[in-house]
């Protein structure tokens, strides 16, 4: 079974799922990685939504990252990286789920959205854009994303979250390895393709990787096709449902399908 996300949707003007008349737009995106690795700072540094991309350093520091930033003017889509094999992990992801079902003055306009990991976007996109070859990588792209295989190649990885920071850290060139930005040494080239080049583009090429992004004007639009990046329109609820069967599958190929629970994604006010 070839299990692999591949999601790339752009919401510009988007609807929380009939659940809302109003068309919801000025999204904050909260991830949940270190602010200092390199390619939280390409994101923060360069993209052309660079205002609105925060890091919490942390799982554990998403709320209080959200509500740092929270206000019922904009929107919020929260980054939640999500390995089926870690209970501690799945769990998290429904604490922060009544975390922010409680909390004063909510007025449902954030969604947690799940991915393997932010290294597993990093890898996509690399790919995607042919920054890595197949010759410098030990696993081929046709299987890099499928999770039945690459479990197999890696047994002694814990979760699909460890796995994927293990191949793009350890197998491939060090230039394109997930850093401290603070560690990195003018010496050694480790983590340098974030931090060198032309950073707009690279910027953009990776935000819009993300399963959702926003382009916030037509300027952006326009930056975006500049790049050759290609976009699409979707609508949430088509884009929730290929995220559940991404992990319906990954559940499958774990034997745990019974521990599957189709996800929420938008927080409603209790």
């Amino acid at each position: 079974m070839l299990v692999c996300i591949q999601l790339t949707i752009l919401i510009r003007r988007w609807r929380l799922n009939a659940l809302s008349d109003n068309t919801i737009q000025n999204i904050i995106f909260i991830f949940e990685d270190n602010t200092n690795m390199v390619t939280s700072k390409l994101l923060t540094q360069h993209s052309y939504n660079k205002n609105n991309i925060h890091f919490a350093n942390g799982n554990g520091r998403l709320f209080k990252e959200l509500k740092k930033w929270y206000d019922t003017s904009h929107n919020y889509c929260i980054y939640y990286d999500y390995s089926p094999e870690n209970v501690d992990v799945t769990n998290g992801y429904w604490q922060l789920y009544d975390k922010v079902q409680g909390m004063d003055g909510y007025a449902n306009n954030v969604m947690i959205i799940p991915i393997p990991c932010i290294e597993y976007i990093v890898l996509q996109f690399l790919v995607k854009y042919k920054y890595i070859q197949d010759n410098q990588m030990l696993v081929k792209s046709t299987y890099l994303f499928d999770y039945n295989y690459i479990r197999t190649a890696y047994p002694n990885s814990k979760s699909l979250e460890r796995m994927y920071k293990h191949i793009l850290n350890d197998y491939t060139e060090i230039e394109y390895h997930n850093i401290d930005m603070s560690k990195q040494k003018k010496d050694i080239k480790e983590g340098i393709f974030y931090t060198e080049g032309d950073l707009c583009r690279k910027a953009e090429q990776f935000y819009t990787t993300f399963p959702i992004f926003e382009v916030i004007s037509n300027e952006h639009e326009e930056l975006l096709k500049m790049y050759g990046i290609n976009i699409s329109y979707d609508v949430l609820q088509s884009v929730f449902n290929k995220i559940n069967t991404f992990y319906k599958q990954l559940y499958d190929v774990l034997n745990k399908s019974d521990d599957f629970r189709q996800l929420p994604f938008i927080v409603n006010k209790r």
